[in-house]
């Protein structure tokens, strides 16, 4: 977003199914004025949680959890003055991943989470360069339950 602009995401419960909205806010004489307003995800079927957002060289990215087919995943979308892109996966393993957290650091978006995958709750970390995953790796020992990430 441009000088004085502000993204603020959300998870919105509307007619019994999770919604994802970013809206795109200007600062005008010390009011927040809403300019457009985006639905990434959402609908019959659809579960949402923890949206977070992250500046990014040429807007914001928003990472959130979401629940498809039964399985939870992280997802990670860019969104300028012209709306969003579509979602990239950052997780498609069976499990449950939850609680991302992300950075911007070089062009390159950092995402930590929490997942179930391998039995006991564990911190992942990936990056997103461009549209390129990587292998997630652990960052947190093994056999030993880890919760809530963050990242810088």
């Amino acid at each position: 977003m441009a000088m004085g602009e502000h993204a603020v995401c959300s998870d919105r419960f509307v007619d019994g199914a999770d919604s994802l909205l970013i809206e795109r806010f200007v600062l005008q004489e010390d009011q927040l004025k809403r300019m457009n307003q985006w639905q990434v995800v959402g609908g019959d079927g659809s579960y949402v949680l923890s949206p977070m957002v992250v500046p990014t060289s040429d807007g914001v990215a928003v990472v959130y959890a979401a629940e498809q087919k039964k399985d939870w995943n992280i997802y990670a979308v860019r969104c300028g003055p012209e709306g969003p892109d579509d979602p990239i996966a950052i997780t498609a393993s069976p499990g449950v991943d939850t609680d991302p957290a992300a950075a911007w650091h070089d062009g390159q978006l950092w995402v930590t989470w929490e997942s179930n995958r391998d039995g006991c709750r564990q911190v992942f970390a990936n990056r997103l360069h461009g549209n390129s995953i990587q292998d997630p790796k652990p960052v947190s020992p093994e056999g030993i339950s880890s919760y809530d990430p963050t990242i810088t």
